[in-house]
């Protein structure tokens, strides 16, 4: 297991939401595994070592965590509303399908 001490901790879980937040559709398969597999490093760690550090160092590591939390479910989102967009496009040419199949007729 990796060991930080609270500045590498608190500063490493900051780059996790600023990789988060670069993600998009070019780099998402090459990125995201990297990514995910720090963010489980880091939840461990800070689940072991959160109580050690004094408040004011918990409060960071909260709002660090809280950035990680916004920036993946700005990924689920985005990643959901192309989904919603790719489901709308097929519905619409399988309107259009049927349209002409009626006017053959």
């Amino acid at each position: 297991m990796i060991q930080f001490d609270k500045k590498d901790l608190i500063t490493e879980l900051e780059k996790i939401a600023s990789e988060l937040n670069t993600l998009d559709g070019n780099n998402f398969d090459q990125k995201f595994p990297t990514i995910k597999k720090k963010m489980c490093e880091m939840h461990e760690i800070t689940e072991r070592t959160y109580y050690l550090y004094s408040e004011a160092d918990q409060k960071k590591i909260s709002q660090a965590s809280k950035l990680i939390k916004e920036a993946f479910d700005n990924v689920l989102r985005k990643w959901m509303d192309r989904t919603e967009e790719v489901k709308n496009e097929l519905d619409l040419c399988m309107k259009q399908k049927k349209i002409l199949s009626y006017k053959r007729f």
